[in-house]
């Protein structure tokens, strides 16, 4: 897998893979990387963490035998596990809202964004908490690839779980919120005002300036001001990263996420920042 280097593998102090036929697994299938954990389902604990980087492929159809190079020798994956969750995050995705949706008309939904030729599967993930159906395409590939791994699994759009956890998240919000989902070269924007979506995007980008330039700009489309409302760091960022850097030279109220609070995680995870692989503990 010379396409795909670890970036974390973190594992509690008593985890043995030879033992997890009480396990769940969630898994994340992004643009630029590729995480899984497992969880001990008697006690909703993270037990084992590994991440992935995909280095930037030239072309699509390098990073599909890259993702499919991923699931044939990664031994984990082969466990007989309680249940399987995968977020996925590999194609265009839009949102319309619920009371527009028909079934019947899902690939005219897509294709007034983005062009399709029929070669991957549509699906679509209800998000009821803003009232909209986020649809997406899957590649037909990459969907023989997980297919060929797992007999049972759940599969969502990983913007799905992402708007999910962050809607929950503030039900009792008062003010606006930007939150910027921040990995290599790609970052997930979402703009709420008070409870209600108001915005959100997933933006490729390869240098700060291309951060801030998409932060700002959803920041205006949404009248966020930057002296009064409150953008919020998840995913791979710390305060010596660029990507704060930039953003915490425009807006005042800055901070990093935390892990959702429906799981509990083993000691050896707080060797990595709270606001990491939020993309992946999402996942649910």
């Amino acid at each position: 897998m010379d396409a795909i280097q670890v970036n974390q593998n973190v594992k509690h102090k008593f985890f043995d893979k030879n033992k997890i036929n009480n396990h769940s697994l969630i898994l994340y299938i992004g643009r630029d990387e590729i995480s899984y954990a497992i969880i001990n389902d008697i006690d909703c604990m993270v037990v084992f963490l590994k991440s992935l980087r995909i280095k930037e492929a030239g072309n699509f159809f390098a990073y599909k035998l890259s993702v499919k190079d991923f699931f044939e020798q990664e031994e984990l994956l082969k466990a007989r596990f309680k249940s399987v969750s995968i977020g996925i995050n590999a194609g265009p995705y839009t949102l319309i809202p619920t009371r527009y949706f028909e079934e019947t008309h899902i690939e005219k939904y897509y294709s007034l964004n983005y062009p399709y030729d029929g070669s991957a599967v549509l699906r679509h993930d209800h998000i009821g908490a803003a009232k909209t159906v986020n649809i997406y395409s899957i590649d037909s590939f990459l969907l023989e690839t997980i297919n060929a791994t797992f007999s049972e699994y759940t599969i969502k759009h990983a913007t799905s779980y992402l708007l999910e956890d962050i809607l929950s998240e503030n039900v009792f919000n008062r003010r606006k919120v930007m939150y910027l989902n921040v990995q290599k070269h790609n970052t997930d924007v979402i703009g709420l005002d008070k409870t209600n979506l108001v915005f959100t995007n997933t933006y490729y980008y390869q240098t700060s300036d291309d951060f801030l330039y998409y932060a700002l700009n959803t920041a205006k489309q949404m009248n966020f001001d930057p002296y009064t409302d409150e953008c919020v760091l998840l995913g791979e960022v710390t305060e010596d990263y660029q990507q704060y850097e930039v953003c915490h030279r425009y807006i005042s109220d800055v901070k990093f996420g935390d892990r959702p609070a429906y799981y509990g995680y083993c000691d050896e995870l707080s060797v990595l920042p709270t606001n990491y692989h939020y993309n992946l503990f999402c996942i649910h």
